[in-house]
């Protein structure tokens, strides 16, 4: 199986539920990786492929057109999108495309089990949790924790406060120097990383950013309620790591 997506949580988060469903699997960061794997010229066989539709370098709708185009094996091999963008637009870019279905952002394991089930006969897996009020949402950690194991979880959220440190200030930059059309694809690929965390908060701090049009300049507040979110989530996360150990 292939795995693209452009965001480090989510493309280790489906890649070790995938191994934990019994599959192997190969991760890329965009779509243009994607396109060159299923195409090699010495062979390499993919049952499945899971491409994230907003990437850079090459988006999952362009990557899907360019494999079905090479034919091949790649006319064949099922190709579904992961996006959290479910409007008729979408979903139509994405059957134009070639794909075969859609997985909805964030991708949670009793979603993904199901699609596996179609290739392979595998165990099944607890249902998703609910998304809390709190920073990040304690029953997917402990969902998480039950799935991948505790060494995994930490990898998972030590990603997130990474993510959660860095990105903030990078948005602030590119939204004070009006790159305000950068700044909507970096939230929307960190949104992707807090959702598989259930950062309810954070998340909505981010929708405001991916929301903020090419011409707008951005009410500080927005930035500084981001820097909050973000922040609680990073403490959440430590805290989530230093209670398990």
């Amino acid at each position: 199986m292939l795995v693209a997506e452009d965001n480090d949580v989510n493309r280790h988060l489906l890649a070790e539920i995938v191994r934990r469903l019994g599959h192997r699997v190969v991760t890329v960061e965009h779509g243009a990786r994607a396109v060159e794997y299923v195409t090699a010229p010495a062979g390499n066989p993919v049952d499945l492929v899971l491409m994230d539709v907003q990437m850079p370098v090459m988006d999952g709708i362009a990557a899907a057109r360019a494999i079905r185009a090479w034919g091949g094996a790649g006319a064949a091999v099922p190709i579904h999108a992961i996006t959290a963008d479910l409007s008729d637009d979408r979903r139509s870019d994405i059957t134009r495309a070639g794909m075969n279905g859609v997985l909805t952002k964030p991708v949670d394991m009793a979603q993904l089990s199901a699609l596996l089930n179609q290739t392979a006969v595998v165990p099944s897996r607890p249902a998703p949790a609910t998304r809390s009020a709190n920073a990040i949402d304690p029953v997917r950690i402990r969902a998480l924790t039950d799935a991948l194991g505790p060494e995994q979880r930490d990898t998972l959220l030590t990603l997130l406060i990474d993510d959660a440190r860095r990105v903030p200030a990078r948005l602030r930059t590119l939204l004070a120097h009006g790159r305000n059309n950068l700044a909507r694809r970096e939230a929307h690929a960190f949104r992707g990383a807090a959702a598989s965390m259930g950062a309810a908060h954070l998340i909505a701090a981010l929708a405001e950013i991916e929301r903020i049009a090419d011409d707008v300049t951005v009410d500080q507040a927005v930035i500084d309620r981001l820097d909050r979110c973000a922040q609680d989530v990073i403490d959440a996360a430590e805290a989530a790591m230093r209670s398990a150990a």
